[in-house]
Formats: structure tokens, C-alpha cells, sequence
């Protein structure tokens, strides 16, 4: 019997199309496969399977969807979303709750690693050095030298909550760094300053199993 798997993708940020291009890709490989893959679309509140060039709402309550012919559950969900609510714990407490199996890391992890500034100061804890770093919010006051004594130059500016995709800047001159800090913001109401670290960057783990 083939398992239903649901691809959820779109989101609340601005890496909605780089989450539609990622669920493209995974939709294509999961072709001719023992598994019946459905792409659901996030966006604000609504979710909706696309179907046969038809859309259909998603119960929430039960995460269903009536195909008019019959009752389509599903078995296990891919978290294809950049940003909110994919990364950052809410979705995963969704399914959760729903008791539905799901492709990323749990409630706790994803909640905490989608702050960079909660991560920073978690893992600090723990006596595990971080990059120097400083912290901007909307609407307060910020020194620019005084944020390069903390981050030196070059250094990068970003959202606090966000990926990588957008509202990023190498700053490498003291007097670009007002005009990153805006971009930033315009992602999110929290800024990082963050120190530049040279080296060889590892950003995916990959596990295989004896399965």
C-alpha cells in the first residue's frame, strides 16, 4: 500500500519562491516511487492542495483534505518552508499535535536555532565560543562604532529570524553599515551584527543509517 506523503511549501516570509523552487525539486525526485506525493501551499492562515490544476482546502482540525470522492489523509509531512511557520517550531507542533510523522527536527530545536541571537547566547552557556557579536532592534537608538567593537569589519548583517536568502549584507566600510542594518529590517524587527569568521563553512549534516 503506497503512504501519502504531503510537500508543504510557500510560507510567511520572503522565501516563499525559494521554498516553491525546493518543493519543485523534491516533487520531481519522489516521482515514480512508491509513494502518492501532494504539494500543500502555505500562505497566512490558508492551506491548500494543489490538485489537477484544482485547489482544496486542508481541514486544519485533522489535516485532511475532501477530494469530493473521498477523504485523503496522509501518512507523513515534508516541511519544505523557508522561514515562518516552517522553521521555527510552529508547524512542528502543529503536526504534532496531529500525531503525523515530519521530515525536520522537533519543536524545541527548531524554535531555538530560528533565533540566532537565543542560539548565540544558548550555546555560550555551554562554554562553546561564538563569533563577536552585537544586537540592533527597530525603533532604538544603535552607535555604529560601537557595534564594530563588538563585530570589527568586515562583518555580516542580518535578521535575527530569517535564512539566509534575504535582507543579508557583507558590510565592509563603518559607513555601510546603517543602510544593511535597514535592509535587515525590513525582515525582521531584531538585527544581528555579527563578526566575520574566514574558513570553511559546514552547513548540511547528512546521516545514513544501516537501512
Amino acid at each position: 500500500m503506497s503512504k501519502n506523503i504531503a510537500i508543504i511549501a510557500g510560507g510567511n516570509s520572503s522565501e516563499f519562491p525559494v521554498s516553491m523552487n525546493s518543493a519543485e525539486t523534491l516533487e520531481d525526485s519522489l516521482k515514480n516511487t512508491e509513494y502518492q506525493v501532494y504539494k500543500i501551499i502555505l500562505s497566512g492562515n490558508s492551506l491548500k492542495l494543489q490538485l489537477n490544476n484544482k485547489e482544496y482546502e486542508v481541514n486544519k482540525n485533522d489535516f485532511s483534505v475532501n477530494l469530493e470522492d473521498e477523504i485523503l489523509h496522509f501518512d507523513c509531512a515534508l516541511i519544505i518552508i523557508h522561514g515562518t511557520p516552517g522553521e521555527n517550531g510552529l508547524l512542528q507542533g502543529y503536526f504534532e499535535t496531529m500525531g503525523i510523522p515530519y521530515s525536520t527536527c522537533g519543536v524545541l530545536s527548531s524554535s531555538l536555532t530560528f533565533n540566532k541571537i537565543f542560539s548565540k547566547n544558548y550555546i555560550t552557556g555551554y562554554g562553546i565560543p561564538v563569533s563577536g557579536f552585537s544586537v540592533i532592534k527597530k525603533d532604538q537608538p544603535y552607535d555604529t562604532k560601537e557595534i564594530l567593537k563588538e563585530t570589527g569589519l568586515p562583518c555580516f548583517v542580518k535578521p535575527n529570524r530569517g535564512g539566509s536568502s534575504f535582507g543579508v549584507t557583507k558590510v565592509f566600510e563603518e559607513e555601510e553599515l546603517k543602510s544593511a542594518i535597514e535592509k535587515a529590517f525590513e525582515e525582521d524587527h531584531e538585527v544581528l551584527a555579527e563578526e566575520y569568521l574566514e574558513g570553511t563553512e559546514l552547513t548540511c549534516g547528512l546521516m545514513k543509517t544501516r537501512d
